[in-house]
C-alpha cells in the first residue's frame, strides 16, 4: 500500500497499540507506533504523517502538549485524541488546541474507522481548497501582469511576483538577442552584477526556452553569486521575449513545483510584453505625424508637461512657420508642397540634438523643444535652423531647387512662462511678429506685463 495514508499511533499501552494498530492496518492505512511523546516527535521530525492518533495520558507528557507541538510544526496536520477519562474536559481542551476529533476508550472498530476517514477527508478538502486558492491567486497575479501595458511598470511587477513565487533572493529580466543579452530590469542586484549575470547566462538561454532550467553558476567572475540560478522563459506563442534569471541563496535548491508556477506566470509575462509592444506601437502612431514622420502637436504637449514637471530646469520652445508656403503650393502643386514639408522636417532634425523634440504642429508650422536650454541657447539654435533652411535647396533631386525661409518665435521656461499653454502662445506670438515684418527672422518672446 505505497499510496495509503500514513498514521502515527501514540499510546503507552502496548495492548492498545496492537489492537488499534491492527485495526488501522486492516482498514488500509500504514501505521507507525510510538510509546512516548518524545518518540512521537522524533518520528514526526523524520517522516511526514497524514494523521496522528494520540492518547491524552502519556508517561513523559500529556497529549495536549504533544498536540500543541505537532501543530506548531505543521498546522495542517490532523490529530485525533483518545481519552479513557469519563470527563470530557481534557478532550475539549484538546479540540480547542486544534485536534480534529476525540474518542473515548474503549473504542469500537466502527467509531475508529469513521473518525479516521472523516479526519483524512477533511484534510483532503482543506488541501484542495488551499490548492484552489493558490491557483486563483496565481491567476489573479497573471491578470494583474497582463493588465500592465507600460513596460516601466510591467517588469518590476512581474519580476517581484516571480521572485516571491520561487522563493528566490534576487533576479533580473534578460532580453534575448542573437548577439547577446542585456538586463531589462533587476531586483536585489547591483547594475554591474545584472550585466555580469546576463553575459554569463547568455549561452544557456536557448536551453531555457522550453521550460525552467536550474544552473549551478560557479564561474569566478560571479563570486558574489552564492547559490543556484533558475531560468524561467517568458514566452508568447513560439517566441521567447525574455528570460527571468532568479538567484537563490547558498544551500537552497529551487522547488520544482514553485518553478512550474513561475513558468505559468512567465507565459503571462510574455503575453504582457506582446500587449505592451502593441500598445507602444499604437501610442507611437497617435503621437506621430502621418506626413513627415515627426512627432505631432499631441506629443509636444505631453513633452512640455514632462519638462515643466522637472521643477525649474530650463528649456526653450521654438515655434516656426514656413514663409509664403501657399505660394509654393500654388506654383508647384500640393504634392510637391507635401514633399517639401517632409524635407523641411529632415533639415530641422539635423540642426538639433537627439534629445530635442521636433514636431509638426500643423500645416506648415513646426516646433522644437530644446531640453536644458535657456533663451540665449535657444536663440542660437533658432538662428542655426533659420540659416539652414535659407541655404537649403529643396526638391533638388527633381531639379526644382526651391528656396524656403522661416519665421521663428523663441520662448523659454521659466523665463517667459511657467505653464505649457502660455509658453506655446508666447512662442507663437513671437513668430507672428516676424510674419508681420520682414519674415525670415527670429524673435524672442516678450512676457506679458
Amino acid at each position: 500500500m505505497p499510496d495509503a495514508p500514513r498514521l502515527l499511533l501514540v499510546d503507552d499501552d502496548r495492548f492498545a497499540h496492537e489492537l488499534y494498530g491492527d485495526l488501522l492496518v486492516k482498514f488500509g492505512y500504514r501505521v507507525e507506533s510510538a510509546l512516548t511523546a518524545q518518540e512521537a516527535l522524533k518520528k514526526a521530525s523524520r517522516e511526514r504523517f497524514d494523521l496522528v492518533i494520540t492518547d491524552l495520558l502519556l508517561p513523559d507528557s500529556d497529549g495536549v502538549s504533544l498536540l500543541a507541538e505537532l501543530k506548531r510544526r505543521d498546522p495542517e496536520l490532523g490529530v485525533i485524541v483518545i481519552t479513557a477519562l469519563e470527563e470530557v474536559g481534557p478532550a475539549v481542551r484538546a479540540m480547542r488546541g486544534g485536534a480534529s476529533d476525540y474518542l473515548t476508550k474503549p473504542i469500537s472498530p466502527d467509531a475508529l474507522e469513521l473518525s479516521v476517514s472523516r479526519c483524512l477527508e477533511t484534510q483532503k478538502l482543506v488541501r484542495e481548497n488551499q490548492e484552489l486558492r493558490g491557483q486563483l491567486g496565481l491567476f489573479e497575479t497573471g491578470q494583474r501582469i497582463t493588465a500592465t501595458l507600460e513596460k516601466s511598470s510591467l517588469f518590476p511587477l512581474a519580476l517581484q511576483s516571480l521572485i516571491s513565487e520561487a522563493g528566490a533572493q534576487a533576479g533580473a529580466f534578460l532580453a534575448v538577442g542573437e548577439e547577446g543579452t542585456r538586463p531589462l530590469h533587476r531586483h536585489g542586484l547591483e547594475e554591474v552584477q545584472a550585466r555580469e549575470l546576463a553575459d554569463r547566462l547568455w549561452p544557456e538561454l536557448p536551453r531555457a526556452e522550453t521550460g525552467p532550467l536550474v544552473l549551478k553558476v560557479e564561474d569566478p567572475p560571479l563570486a558574489w553569486l552564492r547559490g543556484p540560478v533558475a531560468l524561467v522563459p517568458c514566452r508568447h506563442g513560439q517566441t521567447t521575449r525574455a528570460v527571468a534569471a532568479l538567484c537563490f541563496s547558498a544551500g537552497t535548491m529551487p522547488d520544482p513545483a514553485h518553478l512550474t508556477r513561475c513558468e505559468y506566470l512567465g507565459r503571462y509575462v510574455g503575453l504582457a510584453q506582446s500587449n505592451a509592444s502593441r500598445y507602444a506601437e499604437a501610442e507611437d502612431l497617435a503621437y506621430t505625424d502621418d506626413l513627415t514622420g515627426l512627432r505631432n502637436a499631441r506629443f509636444l504637449r505631453v513633452t512640455l508637461d514632462q519638462l515643466i514637471s522637472r521643477e525649474n530646469q530650463p528649456f526653450t520652445l521654438l515655434f516656426m512657420d514656413i514663409d509664403r508656403f501657399k505660394q509654393i503650393n500654388d506654383q508647384f502643386g500640393h504634392l510637391q508642397g507635401s514633399r517639401l514639408l517632409v524635407e523641411a522636417g529632415r533639415v530641422m532634425r539635423g540642426c538639433v540634438r537627439e534629445v530635442d523634440v521636433v514636431a509638426r504642429y500643423g500645416g506648415d508650422e513646426y516646433t522644437i523643444a530644446l531640453v536644458d536650454t535657456d533663451s540665449g541657447g535657444g536663440l542660437k539654435v533658432a538662428e542655426r535652423v533659420r540659416r539652414a533652411m535659407e541655404e537649403h535647396r529643396f526638391q533638388a533631386r527633381e531639379n526644382m531647387e526651391i528656396s524656403v525661409t522661416l519665421c521663428i518665435g523663441v520662448a523659454s521656461y521659466p523665463e517667459h512662462a511657467r505653464d505649457r499653454d502660455a509658453l506655446i502662445h508666447l512662442a507663437d506670438a513671437a513668430m507672428y511678429r516676424g510674419k508681420r515684418g520682414t519674415r525670415n527672422v527670429v524673435y524672442l518672446a516678450t512676457p506679458p506685463k
